[in-house]
């Protein structure tokens, strides 16, 4: 592009392209021109969208990368101007301090960062916050969040105690908390509580229109999934297995934007399946197997590889082989197509045993090893 022609805001038009690492490469250019420009305010709202886009639809690296930038921007130029796409936030900090959120939750994600770093971001972000005018509860929030997927559930049961009691104001997404509260009673096996709770998180969605619905249904019904698949429940997974691939291919398929890699909820379903539907199952993992091969997100790869390795130990029950052409990079190939159930489901559990363990060892908890072991002597 020459110079003479940048224009950031018909540049923000990637928002016509679809969503992936085609995107992502498109708001890298965008950022690039940005900066070739000194363009301030569109520095920071290119690398806010690249940290975003990152999360949702590819494995968040370029999350982690990026987002250390924006914080660099906004102490460099505390007085930056929103760009005309940010016309409902109050100003060009509000949106890069929830933007720290998605860079929170992609940390947690990722064994290789240490659990100091994401405890010193925690608190970084909780100044930033508190100097900003609002109140703790969002970083209270957050915190909870921190400690339930790092198996931290003393720590967790502390913050539930002043969280649960501080006030909602108008700045605080509701629904969110909602989603919270249901994790954290289905982790601690308070479903009867996370029920009531599922109801409102629905209704408060539908308050908010659809595609607000859309989300926090989708997010209730992955807790749900998961919580089914760790207690062996597979009388009520499938049914609600069959909501998620609906959300996935029926009249919601249209709203692109899905919290969590689509693929890797794909690994749930299929799981849930393994008894009543298990040809659903064979025909799921058939289309998906190379996506979770290839996940670079390894809180992502375990548990499609915790829930395929359950899978195939429920298939093994039924039949001691499966055939399919998966090409010569499927990591157990051979020339028959035929594989053995036992051996897929050993590579799986192995997979997902080696992940495991190091966020545990990252962690200093066995939140992980706890779910594969659960999940997995759970499986029939």
């Amino acid at each position: 592009m020459d110079k003479n022609e940048y224009n950031p805001e018909k540049i923000v038009m990637y928002h016509m392209s679809e969503h992936g690492k085609d995107l992502i490469n498109i708001i890298y250019n965008a950022i690039k021109q940005a900066d070739l420009h000194k363009d301030i305010p569109y520095m920071l709202y290119f690398r806010e969208e690249l940290c975003e886009e990152s999360k949702w639809y590819s494995d968040g690296l370029d999350t982690i990368s990026t987002y250390p930038e924006i914080l660099g921007l906004i102490d460099k130029y505390p007085d930056i101007e929103r760009v005309h796409f940010q016309k409902h936030e109050k100003d060009a900090i509000e949106p890069a301090l929830w933007t720290y959120e998605t860079f929170l939750e992609t940390c947690t994600g990722f064994y290789d960062i240490p659990l100091e770093d994401c405890k010193r971001y925690l608190a970084d972000f909780r100044k930033r916050w508190l100097e900003y005018g609002y109140n703790e509860r969002k970083p209270y929030r957050m915190e909870l969040e921190f400690c339930l997927e790092t198996g931290n559930m003393d720590k967790a049961a502390e913050i539930w105690d002043k969280l649960k009691e501080m006030k909602i104001e108008s700045y605080d997404r509701k629904g969110a908390y909602i989603n919270t509260k249901i994790k954290y009673y289905l982790l601690n096996d308070k479903k009867v509580k996370a029920d009531g709770l599922a109801v409102q998180g629905v209704l408060c969605g539908q308050a908010n229109g659809s595609f607000r619905y859309f989300l926090v249904t989708r997010q209730v019904i992955s807790y749900y999934l998961e919580y089914y698949i760790q207690h062996g429940d597979y009388k009520n997974a499938p049914e609600i297995a069959h909501k998620m691939e609906h959300y996935f291919d029926g009249g919601y398929r249209h709203y692109e934007w899905i919290p969590e890699k689509e693929t890797t909820l794909w690994a749930s379903v299929m799981c849930a399946y393994v008894y009543k539907r298990p040809g659903q199952g064979l025909r799921i993992y058939k289309k998906h197997w190379k996506d979770w091969e290839e996940e670079k997100n390894p809180r992502y790869k375990f548990y499609a590889f915790k829930n395929a390795a359950c899978f195939f130990k429920g298939i093994e029950n039924q039949k001691d082989s499966v055939k399919f052409k998966p090409g010569n990079l499927f990591p157990l190939y051979n020339e028959s197509n035929i594989y053995n159930t036992r051996s897929l489901c050993s590579y799986y559990y192995k997979g997902a045993e080696e992940i495991a363990e190091k966020f545990d060892r990252r962690n200093g908890t066995d939140k992980y090893i706890k779910e594969l072991e659960m999940s997995f002597a759970n499986a029939w």
